[in-house]
């Protein structure tokens, strides 16, 4: 089944083909600026797009040439950058369903008590290579910078390892243990930001983490600022003390919460609207 009309790409390409990569523009948008020109902003693009404006024939099988098509299909499309992930760093789960058309926040939990909690095996942001971001910046085009995002973030990552029921249990159960969890994925993400700012070629970061439903966040308002606001913000610091921008990637209804992302975690801007919650309007 074809997903995307190759001709309409072929029309849109036609277009940004003499657009060049400036992320200054970014930078304006983000400062609450008005950028030189009509500026485009997406989380990531479908591996199929990737694959019709880079021109390559197959998906690569490695990261590195992963990440070449990539960049070279966010400049053909008229973005100022290429988003990435620094390294290869996750917190292993039993999850095998991503990418289906429904899956279970439940599925890959290994995570269930304190015992289950005490067996996991933490792997750490420094084991992983982020070479990737100096061994290809000199491939993207003069003007272009990449934008990190994490491998999920603080609560998405805790309910991959607990389960979403499960980490409402634990809140009733031990709360305790809950902290423990949310230090553990916090600190991590933390320092894996740390290693991304090392390098001159990344010039802001998205902190990818899903906060709501379409009617409310996941946890009550006071939870999300008990386990999961305290480390965005130390994530946002770091991001800030390098001198980049930090963005937030959150879908779901955020109203009650925005206070704290402004003012509170300062984040520079958001991202995802949703037309039935906030349209981007």
């Amino acid at each position: 089944m074809k997903i995307f009309d190759e001709n309409f790409i072929t029309s849109f390409m036609d277009y940004t083909k003499n657009r060049k990569p400036n992320f200054e523009n970014i930078l304006k948008v983000l400062n609450n600026e008005v950028p030189d020109r009509f500026t485009l902003f997406e989380f990531f693009l479908n591996d199929e797009f990737y694959r019709i404006l880079s021109g390559y024939e197959s998906i690569p099988d490695n990261d590195t040439d992963l990440l070449r098509m990539k960049i070279k299909a966010f400049a053909e499309a008229g973005y100022d950058y290429c988003t990435t992930r620094a390294s290869n760093f996750r917190f292993p789960s039993n999850a095998n369903n991503h990418g289906k058309k429904s899956m279970s926040v439940d599925s890959g939990a290994v995570i269930f008590d304190r015992k289950s909690y005490e067996q996991y095996i933490w792997p750490e942001p420094e084991d992983f290579d982020t070479s990737r971001l100096e061994t290809l910046k000199h491939e993207l085009p003069e003007g272009m910078k990449f934008i990190i995002q994490g491998p999920n973030g603080v609560l998405e990552n805790v309910m991959l390892l607990v389960g979403y029921e499960g980490l409402c249990y634990l809140m009733a159960d031990d709360p305790e243990l809950v902290e423990e969890i949310f230090n553990q994925v916090g600190t991590r993400l933390v320092r894996y930001y740390e290693l991304a700012l090392q390098y001159d070629s990344v010039g802001a970061c998205i902190s990818n983490d899903d906060w709501g439903f379409s009617t409310q966040t996941m946890l009550s308002v006071p939870d999300m600022r008990k386990y999961v606001f305290k480390w965005h913000k130390k994530i946002v610091d770091v991001i800030h003390s390098a001198g980049r921008p930090a963005i937030l990637h959150s879908c779901g209804q955020l109203s009650d919460v925005y206070d704290d992302i402004i003012f509170d975690i300062k984040y520079d801007g958001k991202h995802s609207y949703e037309d039935k919650i906030m349209p981007v309007e």
